[in-house]
């Protein structure tokens, strides 16, 4: 899916000038790139791109970084991941949930982030911009109260153990087949292995899974697989980016549709509230069934 996105660039002296010949070093800059600044509601994800250019041997204090939680009284802060792409150059993804509703649009805006920054010994603060937006509201304005037609509770999904236990044993006897080809394949064996993102990724997913089949545990798969596809392009990939993902990697394509299970699976997971939709088993064996058909394509774009 893509969209307009737009940017904001900033420049700030964050305490930490640098004379070198008479010269002032360069200051740093921040880049923020949205998919869109209009159509958000209450329940909303707000994903963010921050690029961070710092002056040369500057870094960015990653253990400064906010953690998830609230914001103020109607945003939270649902996710925040980093990368350090060059010496000088960091790259994090954001994303806020909306929990303010409307009668009528109205604008909103984000407030920046903090980021600590450090030059030898010396410490500092660098602003990001703030990102103003338009908030919608979930039931068009001209719609009157009485008119509002508020859908009844859905029944509960029905689940068959015995289709369950069926497609379970037939996954385990389709493993137990193909496992010498895998490994072989897809370097599970010490001398044959493999460094590349998805090989590597899969590896590690899998360890997880046989050490501890938890919640926890299948968090940190999902972010092994996220932090594998945006090695994969070379930045953070979000869903409103999947279209350049397979533009710029075709030997992917023929699994768009796997991709976008993924992406509202781990959406699902990480910010909608309740029971999750499918036992933690299945959701190991999707994922695995996942990355292992990633790490065969990843083979096949050399």
């Amino acid at each position: 899916m893509s969209g307009h996105r737009s940017s904001i660039s900033l420049f700030l002296l964050a305490g930490l000038g640098v004379a070198a010949h008479g010269q002032s070093a360069a200051l740093p800059r921040v880049e923020l790139q949205v998919d869109r600044d209009f159509g958000y509601t209450i329940g909303s994800i707000i994903e963010q791109r921050l690029i961070v250019d710092l002056p040369r041997g500057a870094s960015l204090e990653a253990d400064t970084l906010p953690t998830p939680g609230p914001v103020n009284e109607w945003l939270d802060l649902r996710a925040i991941r980093w990368q350090e792409r060059t010496d000088q150059r960091w790259e994090l993804a954001v994303a806020y949930l909306v929990l303010k509703g409307v009668r009528n649009p109205e604008p909103a805006s984000i407030p920046p982030l903090v980021l600590g920054l450090r030059q030898g010994t010396a410490t500092a603060q660098l602003q990001t911009p703030e990102w103003p937006f338009t908030l919608m509201p979930v039931i068009p304005p001209a719609i009157p109260d009485e008119k509002v037609a508020i859908r009844g509770p859905l029944p509960a999904p029905s689940f068959s153990l015995r289709t369950q236990a069926v497609a379970m044993a037939a996954c385990l006897l389709g493993a137990a087949a193909g496992a010498a080809v895998a490994a072989v394949r897809l370097g599970l064996l010490p001398w044959f292995r493999e460094n590349r993102p998805f090989a590597r990724t899969f590896r590690e997913v899998r360890k997880l899974s046989r050490r501890a089949k938890e919640e926890t545990g299948y968090a940190a798969a999902l972010q092994l697989v996220h932090q594998a596809i945006d090695e994969t392009l070379g930045c953070a990939v979000f869903p409103a980016l999947i279209g350049e993902f397979f533009a710029r990697k075709p030997a992917f394509l023929s699994l768009r549709t796997e991709f976008e299970s993924f992406f509202l699976s781990s959406q699902r997971y990480f910010f909608d509230t309740g029971i999750p939709d499918r036992a933690l088993d299945e959701r190991w064996r999707e994922l695995e069934d996942f990355c292992r058909c990633c790490a065969k394509a990843e083979r096949g774009a050399g």
